[in-house]
């Protein structure tokens, strides 16, 4: 799940240090590593006119190579796609790093990779020792899962999401024959936003108004200009309400001047390429809306597989309330004397008419809920916890 301009806030929160400084609360060091991301890069090695075969040990030759002998590793898988995911081929062109030119090429990444290569990597990584896991849906998630469970001291990841779902070292440019690695800790990012370390809130919002592989930014807007607004207004429906009271003051100047420089360029530019009537574009930013909504859902509450359980579980809900409405940042309750013009009110009351229809767990997901079937086929891939 990449999030635009993400990368470019945390690099003053990247420490290059000795792999024997990494945090860890045991003897060993244990990582967690998204092995998808290994198989996308075998991909572009593989030829079709090869082996499957030969594709499945190139893929476990690079994830072994990724890992120092004096740690131990646990190597964790995709499941199945995201219903709410829904990449472009263009995005996802040029995604995967080359281990050794640092250059960008173009990956056989754009489809799905087939459960069965999932499967025959994971077993040869177990003829190795190695212990693995296939998650229910996000790797990232899952791994982030295990790092707030403390089964794992750390995460190793090409990219940098599971710094989205929550967790709590993350680990980059590993190898085998590494002393040094780069680190980046949940907690430093969250003291540079000033929120306590175990809320995830403000970075869920502002991931998804700053666009994702869940839901596309507005133009021109990224994750720290995503943060400056969620800062200013509170929420993410209040920053909607704002784009759309800019808009209709655009002919008032007075007024107009008075929102964020960036949020007055981006309504110009949709006033100029289409949205000529103000119930157009007030049927976009309501269809943006609930986009928002289930992105944000799909950030907080996040299936993933607990061993203890023997299950799938979804993350950060009660047994009373299974499957909960999606969560803002703050009580969504603006005061409309703070607005420039009187059509605000109408946009407000269609706005919770919208979150009351959704149905999250469906529209994100999919109805191919996993089962307990699916659960205890994950058990043959799964690690000890004790």
């Amino acid at each position: 799940m990449t999030v635009s301009g993400f990368r470019q806030f945390i690099q003053p929160l990247i420490r290059t240090q000795q792999v024997s400084e990494v945090p860890h609360v045991r003897k060993t060091l244990r990582i967690g590593i998204d092995a998808t991301q290994y198989i996308y890069k075998a991909m572009y090695f593989w030829r079709q006119d090869s082996s499957i075969d030969k594709l499945v040990q190139t893929a476990c030759n690079l994830c072994t190579s990724a890992i120092p002998d004096d740690v131990e590793s646990i190597f964790v898988f995709d499941g199945q796609r995201v219903l709410l995911k829904n990449r472009s081929k263009s995005a996802l062109l040029n995604k995967v790093e080359h281990y050794n030119t640092k250059k960008y090429y173009g990956t056989s990444a754009n489809f799905t990779i087939p459960p069965s290569i999932t499967h025959s990597v994971a077993r040869q990584l177990e003829k190795y020792g190695s212990k693995c896991i296939v998650a229910p849906f996000e790797a990232d998630a899952q791994l982030a899962y295990l790092s707030q469970r403390k089964h794992i001291d750390a995460v190793l990841s090409l990219d940098i999401d599971s710094l989205i779902f929550g967790c709590d070292v993350l680990l980059q440019k590993l190898q085998k024959s590494s002393k040094s690695v780069e680190v980046v800790q949940r907690k430093n990012i969250m003291a540079s936003m000033g929120v306590p370390v175990g809320d995830n809130r403000l970075v869920h919002a502002a991931s998804v108004l700053g666009g994702s592989d869940y839901a596309c930014s507005l133009r021109g807007v990224s994750f720290q200009r995503a943060l400056e607004w969620i800062r200013l207004y509170g929420s993410l429906e209040d920053v909607i309400l704002r784009i759309y009271d800019a808009y209709l003051s655009m002919e008032k100047m007075e007024q107009f001047k008075h929102f964020p420089e960036g949020m007055q360029r981006l309504v110009r530019h949709y006033h100029r390429n289409g949205f000529s009537e103000k119930k157009s574009f007030a049927d976009f930013l309501m269809e943006y809306a609930s986009k928002l909504e289930k992105a944000m859902y799909c950030l907080r509450h996040h299936i993933v597989y607990d061993e203890a359980r023997v299950a799938f579980i979804q993350q950060n809900v009660t047994p009373k309330n299974a499957f909960p409405p999606p969560l803002s940042l703050l009580s969504f309750s603006p005061n409309t004397e703070h607005f420039h013009t009187e059509d605000i009110n109408t946009f407000i009351c269609r706005l919770r008419d919208i979150k009351k229809e959704l149905c999250p767990i469906k529209s994100v997901f999919g109805n191919t809920f996993p089962d307990t079937k699916a659960a205890s086929f994950c058990k043959t891939f799964s690690l000890s916890l004790r």
